[in-house]
C-alpha cells in the first residue's frame, strides 16, 4: 500500500508539473506588452535580485515618473490645479464618509477573517494560524490573481457578462438557514464537499448587515464583482475553488469545472473575458504555492516573515510577490527602460492589509465610523507585526482602466484630443502602447501628487510636520486608500448613484479598452 501511495504522490507531482508547464506556455501567448526569453524560474531568480537591490524604493513610483516625463509632452498630463482641488475634495470625503482600511470589511461579498484584536499583542501573527484566516488568505490571493479585464463592449446592458448569486453573504446565510429549517421539517439533510469549502460557506466571518433581513435577495453582479460572486457562489456550492492544491490540478479541477464556476447569468450573452488565460494563471500560481510554500498563501506569508525576520513591510511583500509569480509581474519597457506597474501584486498586498487591519481600541470590531485620522489599531498588524508596521504609504494606486476615468473626471488628468476621440470611439489600446502606458503611468504619478497635497493640507490643519511624517496619518492618506475610494466613486458616478459637487469636473469619458491579464 505504501508503494502505491508513493507512486500516486509521484504521479500527482508530475501532473502538477505538466499543468505548470502548460500554464507557462499559455502565459507566453497572453496579450502582454513584452516577452522575455528567460524561463519562469530564471525570471524569478533575476527578479528577486533586481527587486532586492531596490532597497526601500518603490520601483513603481520611480519608473512611472520616468515614463510619464517621457510621454507627457503629447499624451496624458497631470493638471496641478486639478490635483489641488481634488485633494481637498477627497480629503473631505475620506473624513465625512469615515473611509478607512476597516471599510473593506463592510462589503457584503467579502469574507472577513477573525478580528486581529483578539490576537496576542506580542505575537499578532498568531491569528494567521486560525483556519478561517488561512482560508481568507487563499480567497484574497486567488481573487487578486484573477483581478483583470472585466470591461465589456456591452457596458450598461443586461446582456453583458454577469454572475447571478445572492446580494451578499448575509443573504446566502439566511437562505441556507431557511433551507436547513425546511430539511429539518422533512427529517432530511446531507453534508458534502470539502472542509475548506464548508468553512468559508458556513463560517465566513463578519460581513455587513443585510439590507433586507426578511427575504434573501439575489442579484446579477457585473465587472470585478462578478469575479468575487463567482468564487463565493462556488464555495457555497462546496467547490473548494480557492484551495491552491485543488485549482492547480487538472485532474481534481478540470477546465470544464472552472468554466462552470465562472458560468454567466441566464441574461448574459457573453462569457467571462480571457477564460483560457485565467485557467493558465490558476494552474501557474497554484503549482508555485504547492511546490514551494506548502500549498497555501499563508505558507507564502510565513516565508515572507522568515526572510525578513518579521520586520518586512508592505513593499517588501509586493516585491516578493512580483519576484515569485510571473503572472503578477506587470512590467513594460519604454525606450529601453523597465517600467514596473505591478497592479495586481500591489492590490494583493493592499487587500490583505485591509482585510486583517486591526480594530481601534475600545471599538466594536465592525465599527468603521471612527474618523480616519483617529483610527489607530489596538494591536500590531498580523501580516506586518514590526514596530514600523506595514508602511502602506510606500505603495501606489493600482493602475487599471477605471481609476484613470475618474481622475480625468476630477480634472486631475488631462487628455489630448486624439486620445479623447479614441476613447469615445471605443478604439482598443494595445497593451504596452504609448497611449496605454501614458494613461497608467500618469495615473500613478497623479495619485502620488494627490497624496502629497493631502499631507500638506493636514500639516496646514495645525498638525505638526512630525505627526504627519511619523504618525499613523501617513497610512490613512496612502495612495492605496485613495485608490479604494476613487474606484468606488468611479462606479457610483458612472451608474448615476452619485454626482460630484463643490468642485469643477470634466466629462465622464469612457474607460480605455485594453484586453490584458495585468488589469
Amino acid at each position: 500500500m505504501s508503494q502505491f501511495l508513493r507512486m500516486n504522490a509521484v504521479l500527482g507531482f508530475l501532473h502538477l508539473a505538466t499543468s505548470y508547464l502548460f500554464s507557462t506556455f499559455v502565459l507566453s501567448i497572453m496579450p502582454v506588452a513584452t516577452s522575455n526569453p528567460l524561463s519562469s524560474v530564471q525570471m524569478s531568480e533575476k527578479a528577486t535580485e533586481d527587486y532586492e537591490s531596490m532597497a526601500d524604493r518603490n520601483p513603481v513610483v520611480e519608473s512611472s515618473e520616468y515614463a510619464y516625463r517621457g510621454l507627457a509632452t503629447n499624451l496624458v498630463q497631470v493638471n496641478g490645479d486639478g490635483v489641488k482641488q481634488a485633494a481637498r475634495h477627497i480629503r473631505h470625503k475620506l473624513l465625512v464618509e469615515s473611509y478607512t482600511p476597516r471599510t473593506w470589511r463592510t462589503h457584503p461579498l467579502h469574507i472577513c477573517p477573525p478580528d486581529a484584536r483578539s490576537a496576542s499583542a506580542s505575537e499578532p501573527e498568531r491569528i494567521l494560524d486560525d483556519s478561517l484566516s488561512k482560508s481568507v488568505l487563499d480567497w484574497i490571493f486567488l481573487i487578486s490573481a484573477l483581478n483583470f479585464s472585466f470591461w465589456s463592449p456591452l457596458e450598461g446592458r443586461p446582456e453583458r457578462y454577469g454572475v447571478e448569486w445572492w446580494a451578499g453573504w448575509d443573504d446566502a446565510r439566511a437562505a441556507a438557514a431557511a433551507e436547513e429549517i425546511g430539511q429539518d421539517d422533512c427529517g432530511s439533510g446531507s453534508e458534502s464537499g470539502s472542509e475548506e469549502a464548508h468553512e468559508l460557506n458556513h463560517v465566513h466571518g463578519e460581513t455587513a448587515p443585510s439590507a433586507s433581513p426578511e427575504e434573501p435577495q439575489r442579484k446579477v453582479h457585473t465587472g470585478y464583482w462578478a469575479l468575487v460572486a463567482a468564487l463565493d457562489r462556488a464555495l457555497e456550492e462546496d467547490i473548494p475553488i480557492t484551495t491552491p492544491s485543488f485549482y492547480a490540478s487538472e485532474a481534481a479541477c478540470p477546465d470544464s469545472l472552472i468554466a462552470h464556476v465562472f458560468r454567466a447569468a441566464s441574461q448574459s450573452s457573453e462569457e467571462i473575458p480571457l477564460l483560457t488565460q485565467r485557467i493558465a494563471i490558476m494552474r501557474e500560481v497554484g503549482f508555485i504555492l504547492c511546490n514551494s510554500f506548502g500549498g497555501t498563501f499563508k505558507g507564502f506569508i510565513d516565508e515572507f516573515h522568515r526572510i525578513h525576520d518579521g520586520q518586512g513591510s508592505a513593499l517588501d511583500l509586493v516585491k516578493m510577490v512580483a519576484a515569485t509569480f510571473p503572472s503578477f509581474r506587470d512590467e513594460v519597457y519604454y525606450e529601453g527602460h523597465k517600467v514596473c506597474l505591478w497592479k495586481r501584486a500591489q492590490i494583493l498586498v493592499a487587500e490583505t492589509w485591509a482585510a486583517f487591519y486591526p480594530a481601534p481600541p475600545s471599538s466594536n470590531s465592525t465599527d468603521t465610523s471612527v474618523p480616519a485620522p483617529t483610527l489607530i489599531p489596538a494591536s500590531p498588524h498580523p501580516i506586518f507585526p514590526s514596530a514600523t508596521g506595514p508602511c502602506i504609504s510606500a505603495l501606489t494606486m493600482f493602475a487599471d482602466y477605471r481609476v484613470p476615468q475618474i481622475l480625468h473626471h476630477l480634472r486631475i488628468l488631462t487628455y489630448p484630443s486624439a486620445l479623447l476621440r479614441k476613447l469615445h470611439a471605443h478604439t482598443p489600446l494595445a497593451p504596452g502602447s504609448r497611449e496605454e502606458v501614458s494613461l497608467r503611468a500618469a495615473s500613478i504619478v497623479a495619485v502620488e501628487r494627490v497624496r502629497v497635497e493631502i499631507l500638506s493640507l493636514m500639516a496646514a490643519e495645525e498638525r505638526s510636520e512630525k505627526a504627519v511624517e511619523e504618525g499613523t496619518d501617513m497610512d490613512t492618506v496612502s495612495s492605496v486608500l485613495i485608490d479604494f475610494y476613487l474606484w468606488d466613486l468611479a462606479k457610483k458616478v458612472e451608474s448615476g448613484e452619485e454626482k460630484i459637487e463643490g468642485i469643477q469636473t470634466a466629462e465622464m469619458v469612457p474607460i480605455h479598452r485594453t484586453r490584458s491579464i495585468w488589469y
